[in-house]
């Protein structure tokens, strides 16, 4: 799946999605990232209110950042669930527990799952957790049979 895929696929969903939303409200990343950008942007960032939303997130924040810094190859393979952030893989829990709820997926066992690490500290073990619960080949299936 290329990352032009993913992006169509993404780009005609809710913004916000009960159970995501649900993490998000608790657990949001507080700083850096997508929070600075959002920041530098002037958008609302908002804990209680899901804001910035996780599709912005994706798309704009990550992949509009990258075609503007004329890094990003619509046509090269999609990594976003690599283990390793440097291989392109997201690392942050609140935006893979969103597109796999956008994908379709009962995300509640992942969720507790993540919420568990985050509870103990161990928030950047969390995405990995969730990706060995929902595989990249699960949401391939959804976004091709969709």
């Amino acid at each position: 799946m290329t990352n032009r895929e993913v992006i169509a696929f993404y780009k005609n969903k809710n913004s916000h999605y009960e159970l995501s939303d649900e993490f998000v409200k608790k657990y949001q990343q507080p700083k850096g990232g997508y929070i600075e950008y959002a920041i530098e942007l002037g958008l609302t960032v908002n804990k209680s209110l899901a804001e910035p939303n996780q599709r912005w997130h994706l798309l704009e924040s990550y992949y509009g950042q990258k075609k503007e810094q004329k890094k990003l190859d619509l046509d090269a393979k999609a990594t976003c669930w690599d283990l390793k952030w440097q291989n392109g893989g997201f690392i942050c829990p609140e935006l893979l527990l969103w597109m796999a709820e956008a994908a379709g997926y009962n995300i509640s066992e992942a969720m507790q799952e993540a919420e568990k690490l985050c509870v103990d500290n161990k928030r950047s073990q969390a995405h990995e957790k969730i990706k060995k619960l929902i595989t990249w080949e699960m949401i391939e299936n959804k976004i091709k049979n969709s």
